[in-house]
């Protein structure tokens, strides 16, 4: 029945439940093999370009739903069993695992497979990369030997660090100048006024003209002082608003 809730095993013996999963790694062995089988006579009549697949690893993705190492690894056994048909009858046994394949497709080949595939039987991954290295070893890397760059000198380093802080420095007399600039020429529009806004008039003054050169709107207290300014009583305060 499809809605028998099949992971409830509480109830299953120890000797039950080891046959069981024996039976179900045979049965999955099967399958993997006719899975193998089906993709490679796919691939043979291009039935995946009919369905709108550019490749077999796309139609294996987008139709078949196969996670991206599943199709890696279906395929290439696959093509390697199209070859080899020694690959099937390992799969069908389970003595032959996708990833043992999947390393060995560089090194199998009309003369050796049959010894190949049957050494790598029943071998993990780390079993099957330790055979192929020594089957199959690599030559030693060469040896080279190559003039280090120069090093580059530290005085030319402090010169660059010390023109920077006297860039620093003039930037800094620079700004203090056109502040005192700024509070001079808000003293000298202030002198006009009288006394009860004389204090208050300095301060919204200087205020105005950091605000000309930050490009920042003036406070609420600045706008009511420079508004009364605007008035005949105080020409000076108009024209510095302005």
């Amino acid at each position: 029945m499809e809605c028998e809730r099949f992971w409830l095993l509480e109830s299953v013996s120890d000797a039950q439940l080891r046959r069981s999963l024996s039976e179900l790694l045979a049965n999955s062995g099967r399958t993997e093999a006719r899975i193998i089988a089906h993709l490679a006579e796919v691939e043979e009549r291009r039935l995946h370009f009919r369905d709108g697949s550019e490749s077999l690893y796309a139609y294996c993705i987008n139709v078949l739903h196969l996670s991206n190492t599943e199709a890696f690894h279906r395929i290439t056994a696959a093509r390697i069993a199209r070859r080899f048909p020694l690959v099937f009858t390992l799969l069908q046994k389970r003595a032959l695992h996708l990833t043992a394949i999947c390393l060995l497709r560089d090194y199998l080949t009309a003369e050796n497979h049959r010894e190949l595939l049957n050494a790598a039987s029943h071998k993990s991954k780390s079993q099957v990369e330790e055979l192929i290295a020594r089957r199959f070893p690599r030559p030693d890397v060469e040896s080279r030997i190559r003039k280090l760059p120069t090093p580059r000198a530290t005085v030319s380093g402090h010169s660059r660090s010390g023109h920077s802080r006297s860039g620093h420095s003039r930037s800094g007399h620079s700004r203090s100048g056109h502040s005192r600039s700024g509070h001079s020429r808000s003293n000298r529009l202030c002198q006009t006024w009288p006394p009860c806004l004389r204090r208050l008039s300095k301060a919204t003054c200087r205020y105005r003209l950091r605000s000309r050169r930050r490009k920042v709107r003036p406070r609420p207290v600045a706008r009511m002082c420079l508004s009364l300014g605007r008035s005949s009583h105080f020409p000076r305060l108009a024209i510095a608003s302005n």
